[in-house]
């Protein structure tokens, strides 16, 4: 969503929710008597008024009235919030502060396809070790096998602001009211957010859709849909340099890993296959006929 402002009689923008509330924080723009515009807006209104940022400004003042930040506070939210892109176009003096920006898609589905594959090799490790038998609940198609995931990444987040594949990837996620790593509950919703509107619950149709839309999302500058929900924002550091070769080789060894502790499994999951394809089960006999005698 992009947003507009008048200072001193004239327009400024566009520029993006985050970025408006980073400048809100650091007191460069005033949400009581700043008018902005976005799509969708008949005329313009103060900043707290705006459809796109009255939730937002509305819970950082309730905030602010019970612990004022301070200006150590204040430059913290802008080194974490404010891109070389918004300071080229402020009218102000610029503030020398170090840039984090949103990372790119890429990047991040990189970083989540780690923490994905590094879960499942855990996950199917204490099944094999524990010599569960087959159990429909530990089949990756299954959204109940990942559900667990969303309690371990919402405590990873609300702890370190970040998880094993994001930090690999030089990206922390980072709640818009503080700066900090989110509380719990936003940590939570995040994490489930991701879950539904991200990963389209493992559904393959959804999945494909939900990903699209938060890629172009991500690509016009705007929140994920599980970002705006939890009120937080990601950000990559310039200072850390990512590591797609190492999540990569992680990625690779966690699928040996789960496919070594399936193979038991693998003479129930043809039996189940041929109540439904007997053409297929036939196929997969003779291609593991080691592991089905």
């Amino acid at each position: 969503m992009d947003i507009y402002w008048i200072e001193n009689k004239q327009k400024h923008g566009p520029i993006t929710v985050p970025d408006v509330i980073a400048r809100v924080q650091m007191g460069e723009l005033n949400a009581d008597t700043t008018l902005g515009w976005h799509n969708g807006c008949e005329k313009w209104l103060p900043l707290k008024e705006l459809p796109a940022l009255a939730d937002f400004l509305a819970e950082m003042q309730d905030k602010s009235k019970a612990t004022p930040p301070t200006e150590e506070e204040k430059d913290e939210i802008g080194e974490l919030l404010i891109s070389n892109e918004q300071k080229k176009q402020q009218t102000l003096p610029p503030i020398p502060v170090t840039v984090l920006t949103q990372p790119s898609p890429g990047r991040r589905f990189l970083a989540r396809l780690t923490d994905y594959a590094i879960y499942a090799a855990l996950v199917m490790s204490c099944v094999y070790l524990l010599k569960v038998p087959f159990n429909e609940f530990f089949i990756f198609s299954q959204p109940t096998f990942w559900l667990p995931s969303i309690i371990i990444e919402a405590i990873l987040l609300s702890n370190y602001g970040t998880t094993p594949g994001k930090r690999l990837m030089g990206i922390s996620v980072r709640s818009l009211l503080d700066g900090n790593p989110p509380p719990m509950r936003y940590a939570l919703s995040r994490a489930l957010g991701v879950f539904i509107m991200g990963m389209g619950c493992f559904m393959p149709p959804i999945s494909v859709i939900m990903m699209c839309i938060a890629v172009h999302m991500v690509h016009k500058g705007s929140l994920t849909l599980w970002d705006n929900r939890a009120r937080s924002i990601t950000l990559s550091h310039p200072e850390k340099r990512p590591a797609p070769f190492l999540c990569c080789f992680i990625i690779f060894l966690s699928i040996q890993i789960v496919s070594y502790c399936t193979a038991p499994w693998i003479p129930d999951m043809i039996q189940q296959i041929a109540e439904t394809s007997p053409e297929l089960a036939d196929w997969l006999r003779q291609n593991f006929p080691t592991e089905v005698q």
